[in-house]
């Protein structure tokens, strides 16, 4: 899968330069991140994003998937925080998760001080066995995360298949029936607990049982 996509970027200038609507993308292959801007149409960063995601399951010889390949996607607040984090502490040697590279943090980081931390973020997540790291920078809405979920997945081959760990209801409720979706509850007495999707496709999961399928 043959794509254009923009150089990488080191850290500070991203910073710098990120605006709410773009988005922001770095893997365990590069130090840097590409920086996909909201000027561009979204199916176009999606498919440069999909080339990325596929670099290491894709034959570029016989121009097919090596194999079966189902890519994970994990919120962080409330979802992968869960086992990245203790407290506001990003965690250098967090649990290691199952999978074979094919697990990705995509979350929602406003372009305010909370984009600083996003270094730490994706540092925690190489750490416990995450291929990398999707940043979005509106939630809701164009170039939200539903909005970026839907258009990449029409970006990726047809024979990927995508499950999708949230904790957001609404985000889940907007998000193509072609991804696995679960809700991961928030926990009594955060005041979020019952805000339940709405979708029937949407599968329920506690905290820790979000923990016991994710974490080896």
């Amino acid at each position: 899968m043959e794509v254009k996509t923009p150089f990488p970027i080191p850290f500070a200038k991203l910073a710098k330069t990120a605006k709410a609507g773009d988005i922001c993308f770095s893997s365990a292959d590069t130090p840097d991140w590409y920086h996909f801007s909201k000027k561009e149409h979204l199916l176009t960063s999606c498919q440069q994003i999909a080339g990325l995601l596929t670099q290491k399951v894709y034959d570029q010889v016989n121009l097919t998937l090596k194999g079966k390949v189902t890519f994970t996607f994990l919120d962080f607040g409330g979802v992968s925080a869960n086992h990245l984090q203790e407290g506001d502490k990003y965690l250098d040697d967090p649990k290691p998760i199952n999978g074979d590279g094919t697990t990705w943090i995509f979350s929602f980081v406003p372009t305010n001080k909370k984009f600083q931390e996003i270094e730490q973020m994706k540092k925690s997540a190489l750490a416990a066995g995450c291929a990398g790291i999707i940043i979005l920078t509106k939630k809701e809405g164009d170039r939200g995360k539903a909005d970026c979920l839907n258009s990449l997945v029409k970006a990726l081959p047809e024979d990927v298949t995508v499950e999708y760990y949230e904790d957001t209801a609404d985000v889940l409720d907007s998000v193509t029936e072609k991804v696995t979706k679960f809700w991961v509850r928030p926990p009594t007495g955060s005041g979020f607990e019952d805000m339940v999707p709405k979708s029937k496709e949407v599968v329920t999961v506690s905290v820790d049982e979000y923990l016991a399928k994710i974490l080896v």
